[in-house]
């Protein structure tokens, strides 16, 4: 046994000390001196695109779903505070198997590469328990029972739903306790309805990630944002096709047809002769089976689409708009490239047109929320600030003093609000929900 592995043993061998004594839910802090040898890469800056309505994108639910078939008793793993944590249902959980999920987590968050210390979390059902369960309440409950959201807190170890202001808590619980469901694996609250956030908003070259956009027939109040710069992916799967020119990101409901292309012109930052800046190329389908989830018909994996630049237009590749508390660009975020995900917890950082530059953390994983009628899979839920006209916007990982090579990179897409809380797609999904490959810097 390694030196890392004994003092993960000899901490993790206190911790089931103090959880047989009757401390269950109290937390131990393991420090970590260095990453084990084994520590995943980070995913490479190319995201490949997979055939659409053929298979599901890889979510971080299905990474904990490996994790938890591999390792019996795991329940999840998250960021508290900065601190990484791992929820566990046993009192034996090995302290290889801790170890496994360390190295795992720092190869997909760069949030938990950071953390200089581990801590375990005792909880009282497993992922795969609470997996089960999550799919038997997706498959029996939809948004004519008044389900708003669904997703699995990694954090308290339970199924968490998100019900409209004028549903019954108590009848939705006892609809899934009826079912089979323990009571006290789930979390029932009270959310409000989603919205698009479709309103830096001078014109501004070179084009940046967070700068206002607009076209005409917008069916929302307000324009959109642009998300970030990119190429398409070249043949050998590993440079950028410059020839194709350049593209930018932008959420799907801020065309007139989400869903489908259908050559909106652009413009920056509104909509006149000497403001175009290109046309959408490609979009995220809105998808009418498979492989939505049960009863979440009509569905999109990601809420984006692509816009191509005009060759005329000069564009920062890589820059998203660095800005002040008014809105004035004061420099550019250099964007290193692209993570795999984010866990419970990571720090992110985002800006769009309307709200400006905002940071947060993320609260919630793999929530499947509804927006304007389509059913948006295994988002986000983040904290930062976010208003109309912010769709769109890039969401990245901040930079970071320790990882100044590494940092930032991107994150993610914002969708929409909901009252306090903000969504956005995971990166993951949407280069697999795109009908081209792109380059991600």
């Amino acid at each position: 046994m390694t030196m890392l592995g004994r003092r993960l043993h000899n901490h993790h061998a206190l911790l089931l000390m103090a959880l047989s004594t009757g401390l269950a839910g109290c937390t131990e802090s393991l420090r970590i001196q260095e990453p084990s040898q084994n520590v995943l890469a980070p995913q490479p800056v190319v995201l490949r695109s997979m055939l659409q309505g053929v298979s599901s994108p890889s979510t971080l639910q299905e990474e904990f779903k490996m994790l938890a078939q591999n390792m019996p008793g795991f329940a999840g793993v998250f960021l508290d505070n900065g601190e990484l944590t791992v929820s566990v249902a046993t009192d034996d959980f090995p302290a290889r198997s801790l170890q496994r999920v360390v190295d795992w987590a720092r190869g997909y968050s760069s949030g938990a590469r950071r953390s200089p210390s581990v801590k375990v979390r005792r909880v009282r059902y497993d992922y795969n328990q609470l997996l089960s369960q999550f799919d038997a309440i997706n498959a029996s409950l939809s948004a004519e029972d008044g389900l708003r959201s669904i997703s699995i807190d990694e954090s308290l170890g339970k199924v968490r739903l998100g019900i409209s202001l004028s549903t019954s808590r108590a009848s939705i619980q006892a609809r899934i306790v009826s079912q089979g469901t323990p009571g006290d694996m789930v979390v029932i609250e009270e959310v409000e309805e989603a919205h698009p956030d479709a309103t830096l908003n001078q014109i501004y070259r070179p084009v940046v990630g967070g700068l206002q956009i607009a076209y005409p027939g917008n069916p929302g109040p307000s324009p959109c944002t642009i998300g970030f710069n990119l190429y398409r992916q070249a043949d050998d799967g590993f440079y950028p096709d410059v020839s194709q020119g350049l593209f930018f990101t932008t959420a799907s409901h801020c065309s007139p047809t989400p869903g489908t292309v259908g050559g909106l012109t652009v413009y920056q930052p509104t909509a006149s002769p000497s403001t175009k800046i290109g046309v959408e190329v490609d979009h995220a389908p809105i998808l009418w089976g498979y492989p939505c989830p049960p009863l979440k018909i009509p569905c999109q994996w990601a809420d984006i689409l692509i816009v191509k630049y005009l060759d005329s237009i000069a564009v920062g590749y890589g820059a998203v708009a660095n800005v002040n508390s008014s809105k004035t660009i004061i420099g550019y975020y250099n964007i290193q490239g692209t993570v795999s995900g984010s866990i419970l917890g990571d720090p992110v950082t985002f800006v769009g047109q309307a709200g400006g530059k905002k940071t947060g953390r993320v609260t919630e994983t793999c929530v499947t929320k509804q927006l304007t009628g389509v059913w948006q899979v295994c988002q986000y839920k983040a904290n930062y600030a976010a208003v109309p006209g912010d769709s769109g916007g890039p969401v990245f990982v901040p930079y970071s003093a320790a990882d100044p090579i590494g940092t930032p990179r991107v994150v993610g897409s914002h969708v929409s609000t909901a009252g306090t809380d903000r969504y956005f797609a995971p990166i993951a999904q949407i280069a697999s929900a795109l009908s081209h490959a792109y380059y991600w810097f």
